[in-house]
């Protein structure tokens, strides 16, 4: 190409640059700009703290068995989180580029709208600080001075509080064998005393009311024994015993109530007093409106049943929703049903659903007596409540021969001893059906080693139950189940919570 051809080549290109710049706003458009939007720290998934979910309930157990530490779930998963994020972006910013990143999203895109997803991560930021909630619990157990713990959890999270001793006990032996030769192992239970609180607290879907459903147990170590099996083989076995006050609630609080808890037992007096506080009203990022939905049905790992998840997820509340043909799409984070900005109408079908799904709160009172003893228990329309009072102990019922080519041992069978009363059910609406149960220990004896082929001495055990169904209204009249030995009265009574 000649040198004139090739000025003729330049010359074109720098025409068509200079038609481009002088493109409306071409010269004009910024730089993109980028922020990263961290997830909050509050999402963050944590290991539970305080105290764990004894196996069964029981503050006994073997080795063979491990405590579960309550979930200790965060406002909303980070996905949830980031799905918010990157709907209200495709919604309101077209302009903006989003790129998830480990614990955050990374935004690209035109300054002004990077500063107004950025804004609008802050006030999400601040709505999941405003999910949390404040407890504060007093424990008073006769005359000793009370106990008093601080705790937060987000709405529709769990709570583990408590002064827990734990110790180990000889509870059983296990035997190891080989071809000539057999050995026994001291086998560590667990013993547990002290007092714990299992919390659930969540927002009300509308308003500043809090649910709070819980179980408290009192562990009192009332004396402790052995057994020797009497064989050159094995060791003594101790047997501590442990009374346990369990009380399973729930209630629904206002702004400035408290919540308490009251029983006696063996003439000493129980007290527990719950304060929770949160923010009146949940901020709105961007104009969505934030619908709280833990309450409809909460999760009570306490209670050691299958089912509890619940049936109305707000995932399944947005796909009724979607299905309604309103302007908008509603999406869903953790326990929060999520309605986009202008739809209103969506909005109020959303809080008329709920109102549909979940029973009206109305607060009681549960009056119990077990003989001697007596307890006093919010509970709440539709949720589980109820009163043990028992006494735990262990005792060695048979054993389990290990044999070998020219050796053999026996391996002492260990049982849980569970004898006391106790009274649960699920409040209705009107009247409501209790079941309760009694267990007492009526005679214990030894069989001693002769009388088993020299294996060793063990125990027998001879038990009483009975139960049966409370049909009460909650009108406040006494339903009565008459003493019979070795069984105490039992007295229940449903009223009205006054203080409500």
């Amino acid at each position: 190409m000649t040198r004139k051809g090739k000025n003729t080549n330049l010359s074109s290109v720098q025409h068509l640059l200079t038609i481009i710049l002088a493109l409306p706003g071409l010269q004009d458009r910024p730089l993109p700009s980028y922020a990263l939007l961290p997830a909050p720290q509050a999402l963050a998934t944590k290991e539970a703290q305080g105290p764990a979910l004894p196996p069964d309930g029981l503050p006994l157990w073997s080795p063979r068995q491990d405590p579960l530490p309550l979930p200790n779930r965060p406002a909303m998963p980070i996905e949830d989180w980031r799905r918010w994020i990157e709907e209200h972006a495709a919604s309101t910013h077209r302009g903006l580029r989003l790129r998830s990143t480990g614990q955050g999203v990374l935004v690209q895109g035109p300054p002004d709208e990077v500063a107004s997803l950025r804004e609008f991560g802050q006030q999400v930021q601040q709505l999941i600080e405003a999910l949390q909630i404040e407890i504060q619990v007093t424990v008073q157990v006769g005359q000793d001075d009370p106990a008093r713990q601080f705790g937060w959890l987000p709405s529709g999270g769990h709570l583990a509080l408590g002064e827990v001793q734990q110790r180990g006990f000889v509870g059983s032996w296990r035997s190891e064998i080989a071809a000539d030769s057999a050995v026994a192992e001291p086998e560590l239970w667990t013993a547990q005393t002290g007092w714990a609180l299992f919390l659930h607290a969540s927002r009300q879907p509308q308003g500043a009311g809090l649910l709070l459903a819980g179980s408290f147990r009192l562990n009192t170590q009332t004396g402790h024994g052995s057994f020797d099996p009497e064989t050159p083989d094995l060791g003594l076995i101790e047997q501590p015993q442990i009374q346990q006050t369990r009380l399973d609630f729930a209630r629904m609080l206002e702004t400035g109530q408290s919540l308490e808890l009251q029983a006696t037992r063996g003439g000493q007096e129980i007290r527990v007093t719950i304060e929770a506080s949160s923010p009146a009203e949940l901020p709105r990022p961007a104009a969505w409106t934030v619908i709280e939905t833990a309450g409809l049905w909460p999760e009570l790992p306490w209670l050691q049943e299958d089912n509890q998840h619940s049936p109305w997820p707000p995932s399944s509340i947005a796909a009724i929703l979607a299905s309604s043909g309103l302007e908008g799409s509603p999406l869903w984070a953790g326990n929060l049903l999520l309605i986009p900005p202008g739809s209103e109408e969506l909005a109020a079908q959303a809080l008329r659903l709920i109102d549909a799904l979940s029973a009206a709160p109305s607060n009681s009172l549960l009056s119990a007596s077990m003989g001697q003893d007596a307890a006093l228990i919010p509970c709440v329309r539709g949720l589980p409540f109820g009163v043990r009072m028992t006494q735990v102990t262990t005792a060695m019922t048979g054993y389990r021969t290990d044999l070998a080519t020219d050796a053999w041992i026996a391996e002492p069978q260990v049982q849980t001893l569970v004898n006391g009363s106790r009274i649960m059910g699920i409040l209705g609406s009107g009247n409501s059906t209790l079941t309760w149960h009694q267990q007492a220990m009526t005679e214990r004896g030894r069989i001693q080693a002769p009388e088993l082929a020299y294996l060793g001495s063990l125990e027998w055990i001879a038990e009483g139950t009975r139960s049966g169904e409370l049909h009460l209204d909650h009108q406040g009249s006494e339903v009565q189940v008459a003493a019979s030995v070795p069984h105490a009265q039992l007295q229940a009574q449903i009223r009205d919570d006054e203080t409500r």
